[in-house]
């Protein structure tokens, strides 16, 4: 979720939702990020991610910077666009996927923007109207949301609209949750502010979290840079650190690019805009890279 500096309106009028929703759909592509559900509103947006191997916090800025620049063009303004960092919550997949959708489809009702849920059927700024087929936007991933429902199609949208209507009677606690992840800052010592599951889920998401901010400062002690990746694989390639930079097919060149990519981003976790800055090439050609690259981490 990203909100407008001092809750001011990110949109004014539907040329910019569709802005918005063409520079997501660009970055979505780009990323191989699913998303399952979406809302704009006034001042704010929400969005329902799978993310990859690609970070989140690149994928963010991109969509955030570049719309703001486009709102700021057109409103000829300046100064800061977002309210501080975007809010994220890590969430498990067992039954909290569709709470997420139901949470986020709905915000236009719990705001009164639209009155009743037949109206939001018809709301083209929430991904409920693409489920209800009210609209279109290719990215969105309406499958995977309907089969938590049922393999019927017909069924799974009774189904899922009812469970709507459901949410509207009796709020989840899970919704008071959220609001309060959205209102805080991100805080690692109150996991309910960034990640949703069951007791085992949020222990080993504590866990992952505090090891590898454990990594990054042992990386940071040791002076680690692409840089200094680069010059090592290399030298065992025998190759220079402009020829990692440097395309080629099934030769010692792509080889050093995929163990470097690979390196770089599982063992010293530089995230995959950074790579990809260094190796002018783009974030997808990256993560291609890294699934591609030998998965035995080589100890530089």
């Amino acid at each position: 979720m990203a909100r407008g500096n001092e809750g001011k309106q990110i949109f004014s009028d539907d040329e910019d939702r569709e802005f918005f929703l063409n520079n997501l759909e660009q970055n979505l592509r780009q990323s191989g990020y699913l998303l399952y559900a979406w809302c704009l509103m006034g001042n704010h947006y929400h969005l329902l991610l799978r993310v990859n191997e690609s970070p989140l916090g690149n994928f963010m800025r991109q969509v955030n910077s570049r719309y703001a620049q486009y709102f700021r063009k057109k409103s000829k303004t300046r100064g800061y666009f977002f309210q501080d960092r975007y809010k994220s919550i890590v969430s498990q997949d067992q039954n909290y996927i569709e709470q997420m959708v139901r949470y986020i489809h709905l915000n236009p009702v719990r705001a009164g923007i639209c009155k009743t849920l037949k109206e939001l059927d018809n709301y083209p700024w929430s991904g409920h109207s693409v489920l209800m087929r009210s609209r279109t936007l290719s990215v969105q991933n309406t499958q995977d949301v309907l089969l938590c429902f049922a393999r019927n199609k017909s069924e799974a949208l009774m189904l899922y609209r009812s469970f709507l209507k459901d949410g509207l009677k009796n709020e989840p606690e899970l919704h008071t949750v959220i609001r309060q992840s959205n209102r805080d800052s991100e805080n690692i010592h109150h996991t309910g502010c960034w990640v949703i599951g069951n007791r085992e889920f949020v222990a080993k998401a504590v866990m992952l979290d505090k090891e590898k901010r454990t990594r990054l400062r042992e990386f940071e002690r040791s002076d680690v840079t692409l840089d200094s990746i680069a010059l090592k694989i290399t030298r065992r390639y025998g190759l220079t650190r402009e020829d990692i930079k440097t395309r080629g097919r099934e030769n010692k060149q792509s080889r050093a690019r995929k163990e470097f990519s690979f390196t770089a981003h599982r063992r010293y976790q530089f995230p995959v805009c950074e790579i990809a800055r260094y190796l002018n090439i783009s974030p997808q050609s990256v993560s291609n890279l890294i699934k591609q690259g030998n998965k035995k981490e080589e100890v530089l």
